[in-house]
């Protein structure tokens, strides 16, 4: 079975959220949720679209990225439940494949942005 979700821990800068909310911008992820040092964004939204979804929490100097596809009920019941509730971005499988690598796609965007290796 695939991972749910590509995660990645990474040093947290002083500029950490100038430069994640730099990325959203740039590659249209919305932030869709915010408590203190904890945020959820999200690009892609309708019927037949499997949203793109990134979480960072920081902790301690350290930020932890969550990266996943999420796919909704109905298109979970015309895959005949194939496809999972949540899939990671990471390349590897033949799951969902477009919408893993726009997601990968994006979220390396935000890795270079921060310095940090590419997700593959």
């Amino acid at each position: 079975m695939a991972a749910k979700r590509a995660i990645r821990t990474i040093p947290a800068s002083a500029d950490l959220w100038e430069k994640t909310d730099q990325w959203a911008n740039l590659t249209g992820f919305k932030q869709i949720g915010r408590e203190g040092d904890y945020a959820v964004y999200s690009k892609g939204a309708g019927f037949f679209t499997a949203p793109r979804k990134l979480s960072m929490a920081v902790k301690d100097g350290t930020a932890t990225l969550e990266a996943w596809v999420a796919s909704g009920l109905f298109v979970r019941i015309l895959a005949l439940f194939i496809l999972p509730a949540e899939i990671t971005i990471e390349s590897g499988g033949m799951t969902a494949v477009l919408p893993r690598k726009q997601g990968r796609t994006d979220v390396n965007k935000l890795m270079q942005l921060l310095g940090q290796p590419e997700i593959t």
